[in-house]
Parts: C-alpha cells; sequence; structure tokens
C-alpha cells in the first residue's frame, strides 16, 4: 500500500510534534535550574508535555514552554448580591393558568373547541 502525499503530512506533522516535545532537561535549562529538585514532568501526551515547578504549570509543545496561570475572578459581596438578584430563575412548571397571557400557537394545536 503506498501513501499519497496528503497521506504523508500529517504523517510528518505528527512525528514533527513527537521529535520536538520537550524534555525534562530541556525544560530545567528553560527556568534556568541547576538541579531537577522541584521540577516535574506532570503528563507526558508525546507531542505535548505539562510540567510543573514552585506550584506553576508549564505547558511545553514543539520545544517552547508557555505558563498556564489560573485566573481567579473575585468578586465583593454586593456585587455577588446583584447578580444573584438579576437573575430571576423561576419554575414555569409551576406557573398558574392564567398567568399565561399569550402563547405562540400558528397551528391552533392548543386552542380550545
Amino acid at each position: 500500500m503506498k501513501l499519497s502525499k496528503k497521506q504523508w503530512i500529517p504523517i510528518v506533522v505528527l512525528l514533527l510534534f513527537i521529535i520536538t516535545n520537550p524534555s525534562i532537561s530541556a525544560f530545567k535549562a528553560y527556568i534556568g535550574s541547576n538541579t531537577y529538585s522541584g521540577l516535574k514532568r506532570t503528563t507526558n501526551l508525546f507531542i505535548c508535555s505539562l510540567y510543573k515547578h514552585d506550584g506553576k504549570t508549564y505547558f511545553g509543545i514543539a520545544g517552547n514552554f508557555w505558563e498556564q496561570s489560573k485566573k481567579q475572578i473575585q468578586m465583593s459581596s454586593n456585587e455577588n448580591q446583584r447578580l444573584i438578584d438579576s437573575v430571576n430563575m423561576s419554575d414555569s412548571s409551576r406557573m398558574k393558568p392564567d398567568t399565561i397571557t399569550k402563547v405562540h400557537d400558528p397551528l391552533h394545536i392548543l386552542s380550545k373547541n
């Protein structure tokens, strides 16, 4: 079975990512550390890896590293209350029939005969 040019492209790209998956020693050089103490590869997915150092997580792919940061949104209690008040959550299954004023019924299926 001979592979066409279109079939070779994804194979070559995949092999390129596998070959350039950064090692723990490359991560050590990126951090600028002299020892492996505190450096840890948490996940190796063969095309990319996740590393940890000093409680921070780094994503490594194609010989490069990016620090992953968790953004936390802090809201004051007043903002939380305004957000809760602005969301009107009512259960329509408990509504009385006389509170429903108008229903879109183009086929007149719901009309009483």
